[in-house]
């Protein structure tokens, strides 16, 4: 066989390896265990460290957004609230603007669930802060879980002694019990802030109540008013329709005689008929007179000095007018004068009562 330069080439590279393979079985123990072992280790160590640095970092970060969110929180309970005040000024601002206190009681029917409605945002909106809490706490406890799960020792096939693991379930009962504290913070604060405003949008209610519960009395008050004068303007077009219709029968019957007169006249003992009928009529003419007239001036006291004084110290304003009640006689002013006292009385009642009421 040939010996060329390529199989001398192989042979000595084969004789190399072989020598490398028993050097290898004389290497020093400290270069193999620091190559195979140690290296190996402070490299998982390394990468531990580092995830349990970037695992404190996240929560310090989740901590920071969710205070944030506490702040911003507050400014969106400030425009809930805001929203509701520019509601409840456009409600009293179109109760205003209505002709029956009917109208406004039912427009106030909406108030409350309005109330309720902005009421329900403002717990929606710190709810929803809250269960982004409760879920980063959960997060935070699953995740030291798995991070624990994560580690294995050395007669588990892993690089951790029971020491290193006890020293990082500390770490991270420590990790978790100072997030924990924070929560609570967040959270309390969290529920101390909605307070002022739940308050405010029930300040504000009760404030537009009291305000429209006034406009409401001030119309039904002026209701009523004007239900009694269209009754007393009623009333004494009664008493004018009876006048007139006293009258109507008094011409009706003069018409009569006249057409008899016209008929009967020179007739024998036609004379003495006439003069009786003539009696009956000035009879009724003369009570007619009557009906209008009034026997005895109808005085109205000027309102003055200790009259008022007193109207006020009472609450009856009516002495200010009337000294005392009138009576009511069978005569146009006697029963106009009468019926303007029930009228003013019966305000004046109705004013008491509603003072009474607020």
């Amino acid at each position: 066989m040939a010996i060329t330069e390529s199989w001398l080439d192989g042979q000595i590279s084969k004789i190399r390896h072989r020598l490398s393979v028993k050097l290898a079985f004389h290497t020093p123990r400290y270069l193999k265990v620091e190559f195979s072992i140690y290296q190996k280790r402070k490299r998982e160590l390394d990468e531990h460290n580092g995830r349990l640095d970037r695992h404190k970092k996240a929560a310090e970060a989740r901590i920071k957004a969710l205070k944030e969110a506490s702040a911003e929180n507050v400014l969106k309970y400030a425009g809930i609230c805001d929203s509701f005040k520019e509601v409840c000024q456009t409600f009293l601002e179109n109760s205003q603007k209505q002709t029956f206190s009917s109208a406004i009681r039912m427009a106030c029917a909406t108030l409350n669930p309005t109330l309720e409605k902005y009421q329900l945002a403002l717990s929606k909106q710190l709810n929803e802060h809250l269960r982004d809490v409760d879920d980063f706490w959960d997060e935070l406890t699953v995740s030291g879980y798995l991070f624990l799960e994560a580690i294995k020792l050395f007669r588990e096939g892993g690089n951790y002694s029971p020491e290193e693991i006890t020293t990082l379930q500390k770490t991270l009962k420590k990790l978790e019990t100072t997030v924990k504290r924070q929560l609570d913070g967040i959270t309390n604060s969290a529920k101390s802030a909605i307070k002022p405003y739940a308050a405010q949008l029930e300040k504000r209610h009760a404030e537009v109540i009291l305000t429209v519960s006034e406009v409401i009395k001030e119309f039904e008050h002026n209701e009523h008013t004007e239900r009694l004068i269209n009754r007393t303007h009623q009333r004494i077009k009664d008493e004018m329709y009876r006048i007139k219709m006293k009258q109507r029968q008094i011409n009706i019957h003069l018409k009569k005689l006249v057409n008899e007169f016209e008929v009967n006249v020179g007739k024998y003992g036609y004379l003495d008929t006439l003069m009786e009928k003539l009696d009956g009529i000035f009879d009724g003419f003369y009570a007619f007179s009557n009906i209008i007239a009034h026997p005895q001036p109808i005085v109205l006291y000027s309102a003055h000095g200790e009259t008022i004084s007193e109207a006020k110290h009472s609450g009856d304003y009516l002495k200010c007018l009337y000294d005392q009640e009138p009576s009511e006689e069978d005569n146009f002013l006697s029963k106009l004068n009468r019926i303007l006292y029930d009228s003013l009385s019966e305000i004046q009642r109705y004013s008491k009562r509603s003072i009474q009421v607020q």
